[in-house]
C-alpha cells in the first residue's frame, strides 16, 4: 500500500472542470463533441460491470461514460462536490468524494478505474497510481494531455504552465509490464479557428506517423 498523502488545498482546484462553457446540460456543441471523443475511447477501454471515474471534476466524461454503458455501475469521485453533478441523474450514476492519494474504497472494488487531466497536478503521481492500482481489480486507465502536441505545448505547456507528461514520463507512472498506449486527438477550439480546427484534428487522426503526438494519450494497465 502506498504511503498515504494529504492533498493540499491548492490541489482541490485541480478537477476536471477547465471547460465550462456551461450552466447546464448538454454544453454546446464543440465541447460536448471533444467529451464525447474521449468518453467514447474510455468506454471502449472499460473492463468489467463497473467503474470509478476519480477526479471527475464536472461529471460531464463520467456521464457520457454511463450513457454508453447502462448496465455497467459507474461512480465519479472528486476531492469536492461540483456543483454540475445535479445535472447528470443516470440510474446507474453516481458521485461521491475523496482524495485520489486516500481512497476509501476496499481493495479490488471497481472493475476499472480511470483518472484523466489529474496526475500532473500531484506531488507524488506515481503513488497515486498505486493506491487507484489498489482498488482497481482487472484495469486502470489513465488519460493525460500529450506534454508534445504541438497544440498543447504552446497553449498548455509554454503558457498556461501546465506540465503535461510525455509517453516516457506517462509510462513510468505505473511498475506493472503489462500495459498498453492509445492515443487521440481532440481539441475545442475558438470560433475563429474552427476551421483549421477541423483540418489540424483530422490530419493527426488519420495520419499514423503523428500518432505519438496526438494530444491525449490513455495509458492501461491490466491489473
Amino acid at each position: 500500500m502506498p504511503k498515504k498523502i494529504t492533498q493540499s488545498s491548492e490541489d482541490i482546484q485541480h478537477g476536471r472542470s477547465h471547460l465550462t462553457g456551461y450552466d447546464n446540460w448538454p454544453p454546446r456543441k464543440d465541447i460536448l463533441r471533444h467529451l464525447e471523443d474521449i468518453a467514447t475511447l474510455a468506454s471502449k477501454l472499460t473492463s468489467g460491470a463497473s467503474i470509478l471515474d476519480v477526479g471527475c471534476g464536472d461529471g460531464s466524461i463520467t456521464r457520457l461514460i454511463a450513457e454508453k454503458n447502462p448496465t455497467i455501475k459507474v461512480v465519479g469521485m472528486d476531492v469536492e462536490k461540483h456543483p454540475h453533478w445535479k445535472f447528470h441523474k443516470l440510474s446507474n450514476l453516481s458521485f461521491t468524494t475523496g482524495s485520489v492519494f486516500n481512497l476509501t474504497e476496499a481493495d479490488n472494488s471497481f472493475d476499472t478505474v480511470m483518472i484523466k487531466d489529474v496526475l500532473h497536478h500531484l506531488p507524488h503521481p506515481e503513488l497515486a497510481v498505486e493506491e487507484l492500482e489498489r482498488v482497481a481489480k482487472s484495469r486502470v486507465i489513465v488519460i493525460e494531455a500529450n506534454r508534445y502536441n504541438p497544440v498543447s505545448f504552446v497553449r498548455m505547456v509554454k503558457i498556461a504552465k501546465h506540465e503535461h507528461f510525455s509517453i516516457r514520463k506517462l509510462s513510468s507512472m505505473t511498475k506493472r509490464k503489462t500495459t498498453a498506449l492509445h492515443h487521440i486527438e481532440t481539441h475545442v477550439w475558438p470560433s475563429s479557428l474552427t476551421s483549421i480546427g477541423k483540418v489540424h484534428d483530422s490530419m493527426f487522426h488519420n495520419w499514423r506517423v503523428l500518432k505519438k503526438l496526438r494530444n491525449y494519450n490513455f495509458l492501461v494497465i491490466d491489473l
